[in-house]
């Protein structure tokens, strides 16, 4: 998604439904493979959107949300890479 997101920001800025519909359904099924919902269901919004052509729908919001959820996962994962080092070093000196 590292570079889904910033193609997806382009065509919002342009206006490009077609692409953002496109982008959004790549999000919307990678984030279904690992489960994650909350990002599912704004690429889902944001797809259909597009699709409809819908300008009144704020693409913004959706695009700051998805990454706003992306960055709470990388998050996430450096507390339990932390978590597992400590417990190695812990173990490693006890």
């Amino acid at each position: 998604m590292n570079k889904t997101l910033p193609e997806l920001e382009v065509a919002i800025s342009q206006k490009d439904y077609t692409k953002i519909a496109l982008l959004a359904h790549s999000v919307k099924g990678s984030s279904g493979n690992f489960r994650i919902k909350v990002l599912q269901d704004v690429a889902s919004k944001l797809e259909e959107s597009a699709k409809n052509e819908n300008e009144a729908y704020d693409y913004e919001e959706s695009l700051s949300h998805m990454r706003e959820t992306l960055y709470k996962i990388n998050i996430k994962e450096l507390e339990i890479k932390r978590y597992k080092y400590m417990k190695y070093i812990q173990n490693t000196y006890d």
